[in-house]
């Protein structure tokens, strides 16, 4: 607060100012949601680097998070922040959680329906489950730069849903590739090539692929 020479009354310093000497002059500022706690020219900056605006141009000082997230050390997020190119984000547990990838989020008294928790990127980029969100790249790429030939994965890219043509889809989740039982097979298990490419037919009680003599004749 401080002491307003015209009426000689107390008065509350602008909102968001800690101190303040008169009506237009903050000695400290919040270093929460402003650049600089002690400004020498005695005005308050909402931090926009982490996140924080002015709620009005009547109230410069006074600064909000407009996204969703707020990080235990005060940055304002939305998910592709955390995550460039996420398209959504969900929890994976509170902030106790004990993993080694993701982003804390506190409770905000401003937005009610604001969960604390630790959130993980959910969806990449074309949100079609052709992607995933590689946290030590901190980026999304496709499924097959960490499972070879596969075309679906889960989020965290570490199993396969579907697979690319000429490869079969396993048990454990990675993707078999066809060539290895012959290389112009087209379907396959991970026991036997069951069809193969168009010119060619399987060779009997062998299963390996032969050209056909006649493709192309009739």
């Amino acid at each position: 607060m401080y002491l307003d020479a015209g009426s000689g009354e107390c008065k509350k310093c602008q909102a968001g100012c800690l101190e303040c000497k008169g009506p237009k002059f903050c000695d400290a500022c919040d270093p929460n949601v402003h650049q600089l706690k002690y400004p020498k020219n005695g005005q308050c900056f909402c931090d926009a680097f982490r996140g924080w605006y002015p709620v009005s141009d009547a109230e410069p000082w006074h600064c909000t998070c407009f996204k969703n997230f707020l990080t235990p050390d005060n940055q304002c997020l939305d998910c592709a922040d955390a995550f460039p190119q996420c398209t959504s984000c969900e929890r994976v547990g509170g902030l106790d959680a004990d993993l080694k990838v993701g982003l804390k989020s506190v409770f905000r008294d401003k937005m009610p329906d604001s969960q604390e928790g630790h959130y993980v990127c959910k969806n990449c980029g074309r949100n079609d489950g052709t992607q995933f969100f590689n946290y030590e790249k901190n980026l999304c790429e496709s499924c097959s730069a960490r499972i070879q030939g596969c075309s679906g994965c889960d989020s965290s890219g570490t199993t396969c849903s579907s697979c690319k043509a000429k490869h079969f889809l396993t048990s454990s989740g990675s993707c078999f590739n066809c060539a290895q039982k012959d290389k112009d097979c087209y379907q396959c298990d991970e026991a036997r090539c069951k069809s193969c490419e168009s010119g060619y037919f399987i060779l009997p009680g062998i299963n390996y692929c032969a050209l056909n003599p006649f493709h192309g004749l009739f």
